[in-house]
């Protein structure tokens, strides 16, 4: 959440908060629009239609998440996951607590699904695809579960997306799994049968790096890190421009799209908004209620700029809602069709279908500051050797400053990363600052070994150096190899980047110069060899010739 707006299928939704950054524990969930599905939280009773008005949501403060589909999920400061809404039997008229510990939460049309702290997720939904994840389905409609249904083998995640027969879930390394029924290609494993299941977890193909994933109901959009984005399932709903086939049973980039830093959905609707890094909006999909805001109704196939100075995007079914750079908030669409008079999104405007983006003004509603709560997704990305870490903002307000310990830098990227621990600091331009705790754990980040190497007489001048390590890694040594004294060398791998640099310790043996006692003179033809085999300070050798006692001469030893 960017701004402090959110939106549902026909809701709407924010958060008071007592102090400008949006920092403050102490908040207040409100909720205007819609009541079909009891999403609204404000009535206990079930019996209210709607809201034209933002009114309390009960028990909802301290709120520092939350999610709207048919259901409506939140998740407090303190990490407890609660949920409220009905679809079916099940009737959950105000806020229930399901679980502890969860850090982000999807809500969809069956029910409610949960990313824990600790990366594995868990749902209350009905599983009538197998979308729980835990190899079993339920084969008829059935009401949601309220014991929470753990996902087999997820362990890493950290965000999930649902669409009406699948969840797609987000990986700490950026890859994706999904689980479910692959109606229209929507689980992404190249294949378009409509109703295979997969009720375990199972990797999604052809994408990699993705930081967030935003759905709708046949559909799915992921941002990667590079700011491309890639789409698959239904492509009638969303569009595939050149493509003849109407479904993407994997992956398939948006080309149109360039630097984007933000995607929006809902699991209930059918056209999908992307903001890029210059702060303009593209919107594409069904459009017959003007919810694209590109001033008519026509269905859009290809992603069109619909609005600029854009720091925030939500995607509702019917309507839309963007928050402009000077925190004004604009609405296209419509609110829900029912004709009960007191479900309106328009605020202080009249109810009625707008097809450009209008200006409200929620200021007339809400006693309390407008703040941009900062929002940060990071990511670590593993290149051969060290590492990137990247830090996406959804919130706060632009530009910001980074600061990973040796200053401030204005880029959103730390390239050439060891392995470490790192606090990464972000500051807005208002004055507002977060922190996040980051932990990069290249395992291609790896030591050159070598062997030790014995001492090595001085008289000796070819290094011993090697030119590369037991374990395959090139390089050159510093300083140049001298003979003359015993020393340690580092060596450095060609690919600096990639290995860590090492020490490694030649011990020189000193020349030694053997001492004799001086030959005194010797008859001619001396008959006993009065060069000795052994110096007087113990050095073994031989002398370069045979002793000759016929002449006077010099003899070396060695």
């Amino acid at each position: 959440m960017p701004s402090s707006y959110s939106v549902g299928s026909y809701s709407a939704y924010s958060v008071c908060y007592t102090d400008t950054c949006g920092n403050s524990l102490s908040n207040q969930l409100y909720a205007w629009g819609s009541n079909s599905t009891l999403q609204l939280g404000i009535d206990s009773t079930g019996k209210l239609y709607g809201s034209n008005i933002p009114t309390k949501v009960i028990g909802m403060n301290n709120v520092k998440f939350y999610t709207c589909g048919y259901y409506m999920a939140a998740i407090k400061h303190d990490n407890t996951g609660w949920i409220w809404g009905t679809s079916g039997s099940i009737i959950i008229a105000k806020p229930l607590k399901v679980v502890d510990d969860v850090k982000h939460a999807d809500a969809g049309i069956y029910g409610v699904h949960f990313v824990h702290n600790n990366g594995e997720v868990s749902s209350m939904s009905s599983n009538l695809y197998g979308e729980c994840g835990n190899g079993k389905r339920n084969l008829i409609t059935s009401p949601i579960n309220f014991t929470p249904i753990k996902m087999s083998n997820i362990k890493n995640a950290v965000r999930i997306a649902s669409t009406l027969t699948a969840n797609i879930i987000l990986l700490k390394d950026g890859s994706l799994m999904s689980v479910g029924m692959n109606d229209s290609g929507i689980l992404g494993i190249g294949r378009s049968e409509d109703t295979l299941i997969r009720s375990i977890p199972v990797p999604v193909q052809n994408i990699s790096k993705v930081v967030d994933i935003k759905s709708n109901t046949y559909s799915i959009i992921a941002l990667d890190s590079i700011g491309d984005v890639y789409t698959w399932g239904n492509t009638n709903d969303i569009g595939t421009f050149s493509m003849q086939s109407k479904k993407l049973n994997k992956p398939t980039k948006i080309t149109q799209l360039k630097d984007i830093v933000a995607i929006s959905g809902t699991n209930d609707g059918y056209h999908f908004l992307a903001l890029d890094s210059k702060q303009d909006v593209y919107a594409w999909g069904y459009n017959s209620f003007g919810q694209l805001g590109n001033g008519n109704k026509i269905w859009q196939a290809s992603p069109i700029k619909v609005a600029s100075g854009v720091i925030d995007i939500m995607a509702g079914e019917l309507f839309s809602y963007i928050v402009k750079a000077d925190g004004s908030l604009w609405c296209s669409g419509t609110s829900d069709p029912t004709p009960n008079g007191i479900s309106s999104i328009w605020l202080n405007l009249k109810d009625t279908m707008r097809t450009s983006f209008t200006k409200l003004s929620p200021e007339k509603f809400f006693g309390c500051p407008a703040v941009f709560p900062m929002i940060s997704q990071v990511q670590v990305e593993d290149s051969f050797c060290r590492s990137n870490i990247i830090v996406n903002m959804l919130g706060g307000r632009p530009p910001y400053l980074f600061n990973i310990g040796n200053g401030n830098q204005s880029s959103n990227v730390f390239r050439n990363i060891s392995n470490g621990k790192y606090t990464i600091t972000i500051t807005d331009a208002k004055g507002c600052m977060i922190t996040e705790n980051v932990d990069v754990n290249n395992k291609l980040n790896v030591s050159p070994t070598f062997d030790t190497i014995p001492p090595i007489c001085e008289a000796i001048s070819v290094s011993p150096l090697p030119q590369k390590s037991k374990n395959g890694i090139t390089g050159t040594w510093s300083p140049s190899y001298d003979n003359s004294q015993s020393k340690k060398y580092v060596f450095i791998p060609d690919s600096a980047l990639c290995f860590d640099s090492v020490q490694l310790k030649v011990d020189i043996i000193p020349l030694v110069t053997p001492e004799f006692d001086s030959i005194p003179e010797l008859c001619e033809n001396h008959a006993i060899n009065p060069l000795p085999a052994n110096s007087k300070n113990g050095i073994t050798g031989k002398w370069n010739e045979v002793f000759d006692p016929t002449v006077s001469k010099t003899y070396i030893y060695s």
